[in-house]
């Protein structure tokens, strides 16, 4: 290493970089022919809209212990602000649509087909079993007041009754009108504390939902919007075929969630006999593979809201339906929060996820300056129509 630097004395030097008296390289091509040449490339986008782990990132980076910059390139946009961009552009562009059908007044009702479109080419919500995606439908009069309701949230997303501040029992697995700890699968809703949820929902072998993946036991709901062309049977090595359609056919009832399939073992709940009885998707024709054989399924699915409504609140009347996301719903939560109360390894990772879930500020904007996180929920689709006056 020599002993000068610039003409100047050299009193500490990094390595052999600095030396300025080594001759230049021979045979060099020119510099035109050394550059790899532009090629376009993708992005792998691979979020499952978990936005809210971006957010305990950005948040609480010293107490997660990671780096919200590389630190050996600084000059570049963040990793998490250029993540959540990509987040938000597929939850809004790539997820889902809703649309809303010809509204038809019968006497004081109001009918209205809503018809939820999987844009992924999966199954959607996909990846973690407690993932879900929820409508909302919200009736509003002239002065924006809400008059019927189905799927609103609180600010910690638990879905409420109708227009009160009630969470429903069942987003504590407790027993609805109906008997069931959950909220079915529904062709038609009528009441407000009725809500179209699509999820899947798994006890483990005493019968206890669960969100854990080694006590996955029983199948009680798979509702998940299947992709467009969905079809097993296209699938031509029998053994594979047979395999394919077990792990992907919408579900039918209580089920063992095992593969192979055991012997016959018959799904009993002394707790909530309702489920016993309970069906999800069978007889649904947006779920019906038999009858859809040469296209697959469609990848959409359509639930008809009949809403009465006083004569005196029918002017100026506006439908406003939303489609929301909830990567880590409020049950998930719940069950990981119970750790923090048992001693063990898990809980002090469950206390430190009980402070930042408490202290997240869900009204950090996103690039748009609009904020993403209120209500523990992110908006994926949603319209907004104005029904017509009964005749």
């Amino acid at each position: 290493m020599p002993h000068d630097y610039g003409g100047k004395p050299r009193r500490t030097g990094i390595a052999n970089v600095q030396g300025t008296a080594y001759p230049e390289a021979d045979f060099l091509l020119p510099a035109k022919d050394v550059d790899l040449p532009d090629r376009p490339y993708r992005r792998h986008k691979l979020y499952g809209l978990n936005v809210f782990l971006t957010a305990y990132a950005q948040q609480y980076p010293l107490l997660l212990g990671i780096r919200q910059q590389d630190y050996m390139n600084p000059n570049v946009i963040a990793p998490l602000v250029t993540g959540l961009s990509s987040a938000l552009e597929v939850a809004a562009k790539e997820t889902a649509e809703v649309t809303v059908g010809e509204l038809v007044w019968n006497g004081d009702e109001l009918s209205a087909p809503v018809t939820v479109r999987n844009l992924a080419g999966h199954t959607l919500p996909s990846g973690v079993g407690f993932r879900r995606l929820f409508v909302e439908v919200v009736v509003l009069d002239a002065s924006d007041h809400a008059l019927w309701a189905s799927g609103r949230t609180n600010d910690v997303g638990m879905i409420l009754a109708g227009t009160t501040d009630q969470p429903l029992p069942t987003e504590t697995f407790h027993a609805g009108p109906d008997g069931l700890p959950f909220q079915p699968h529904r062709q038609v809703i009528t009441a407000e504390d009725q809500v179209q949820i699509y999820e899947e929902l798994m006890q483990n072998a005493s019968l206890a939902f669960t969100t854990s993946f080694l006590h996955r036991y029983w199948v009680i709901k798979d509702n998940r919007l299947r992709p467009a062309g969905c079809n097993p049977s296209r699938v031509a090595e029998p053994g594979l075929r047979k395999e394919y359609t077990g792990a992907t056919q919408p579900g039918t009832g209580p089920e063992r969630n095992w593969w192979p399939v055991p012997p016959h073992l018959t799904y009993r709940n002394k707790t909530y006999p309702a489920i016993d009885r309970y069906k999800d998707t069978l007889r649904d024709p947006d779920y019906d593979i038999a009858a859809h054989p040469k296209t697959g399924l469609p990848g959409t699915d359509t639930v008809t809201y009949r809403i009465r409504l006083p004569s005196a609140a029918r002017d100026g009347l506006r439908l406003r339906v939303t489609l929301y996301s909830q990567s880590t719903p409020p049950y998930f939560l719940q069950q990981r929060f119970a750790a923090a109360a048992r001693p063990g390894a898990e809980r002090a990772a469950a206390q430190r996820m009980y402070y930042m879930a408490g202290h997240l500020d869900t009204s950090a904007p996103a690039p748009d300056g609009k904020p993403y996180l209120a209500g523990f929920r992110l908006q994926v689709g949603s319209a907004i129509v104005r029904p017509a006056p009964p005749r």
